[in-house]
């Protein structure tokens, strides 16, 4: 037995923000809370876990039946994560303790941003500047699970330098080529952690993308 809760529907929130929040117990051993959360197809949502325990699981379902993610941890940190659902109607999440575990929980399902992509051109080394004032890109992860992109165009063979200017070792970047495949991923942006030097053998379109890791912004 447990608490069945059908959520607010959720709207799509352009600029971000809580859909909603799951906050419960586990009172006895084998109990079960179920929450349901209308959405639209397309829409971005980040699994948030605030509090619980290794031993309080969450798993969640989208409305025709496929697992998101399945037994998450509910501790802090432990985040399911970002996803983009592809069905409209409701998603379905369960929270339920490991064996006879009891205890409580608190989840959030966070809206997020669609990923905005900017073109921009690979800059030029001005040998009268020092390194810190080299011309660059500048941007911010203002909300929880957003992902902002760039994409250049290079030459097949063009040799370029990757260079982490100002962010921290929450704020990941990430570089894909023309086919997709990634040259780096998951690279620090804080200053002193440069991907650094890649010949771009493919040439063509080349996608950074950048966001926090967790519910990390900045």
């Amino acid at each position: 037995e447990g608490e069945s809760t059908a959520l607010d529907d959720a709207p799509t929130v352009t600029e971000g923000g809580v859909l909603a929040t799951l906050e419960g117990d586990i009172g006895t051993a084998g109990e079960e809370d179920t929450y349901t959360l209308a959405v639209e197809a397309g829409q971005i949502v980040y699994f948030d876990a605030i509090e619980g325990s290794s031993d309080i699981l969450w798993s969640a379902s989208d409305a025709s039946g496929e697992r998101l993610f399945n037994g998450s941890w509910t501790r802090e940190s432990s985040d399911p994560g970002r996803y983009t659902l592809e069905t409209s109607g409701d998603i379905t999440m369960t929270v339920t303790g490991r064996d006879d575990a009891t205890g409580a929980y608190n989840l959030q399902i966070w809206q997020v941003p669609d990923t905005i992509t900017t073109p921009v051109a690979i800059q030029q080394f001005d040998p009268s500047l020092p390194p810190t004032e080299q011309p660059g890109i500048q941007g911010e992860i203002a909300f929880v699970g957003q992902e902002v992109a760039y994409t250049f165009e290079a030459e097949p063979g063009q040799i370029v330098y990757f260079d982490a200017q100002q962010g921290g070792s929450d704020i990941l970047w990430t570089l894909t080529d023309s086919r997709g495949e990634r040259l780096f991923n998951g690279n620090w942006t804080r200053e002193n952690s440069d991907p650094g030097r890649y010949e771009l053998g493919l040439g063509g379109t080349y996608t950074m993308r950048f966001d926090g890791q967790g519910t990390t912004t900045g």
